[in-house]
């Protein structure tokens, strides 16, 4: 039989199925269902493959600390990130009372805690 060809225009409006994505998957025979795994799992190794290469270009391009340093924050999510910083907090605080108890400065009641806080 002679297939129709397709008349110059618009493009045809998609339509949706009238019949559900499980009945669909139903009517796909195994190798139908085999394919479309394999092709899902190539799908997903070449987009690990981009960010791979990606990843190396940037890495490649990185002249100072400041550029390493801002392509890790981006590695992150955000709520590691928010984690770290206040680590990073902490330590600071803790750094600054250290060094004003090394360098005789009366730290009071709050640096009374911190140093209980500290050595517990």
């Amino acid at each position: 039989m002679e297939e129709l060809k397709r008349k110059v225009g618009r493009p045809r409006k998609p339509r949706e199925s009238i019949l559900s994505p499980e009945v669909i998957e139903g009517l796909l025979t195994p190798a139908q269902l085999a394919e479309r795994e394999t092709r899902g799992k190539e799908r997903l190794r070449g987009i690990a493959r981009r960010k791979e290469a990606n990843a190396e270009k940037e890495i490649e391009n990185i002249t100072t600390k400041e550029e390493l340093w801002a392509m890790n924050r981006k590695l992150l999510s955000e709520a590691e990130l928010s984690a770290l910083l206040e680590k990073q907090e902490r330590v600071w605080d803790q750094l600054h009372w250290v060094s004003d108890v090394l360098a005789g400065v009366a730290v009071g009641l709050a640096g009374a805690i911190g140093a209980t806080y500290l050595l517990h």
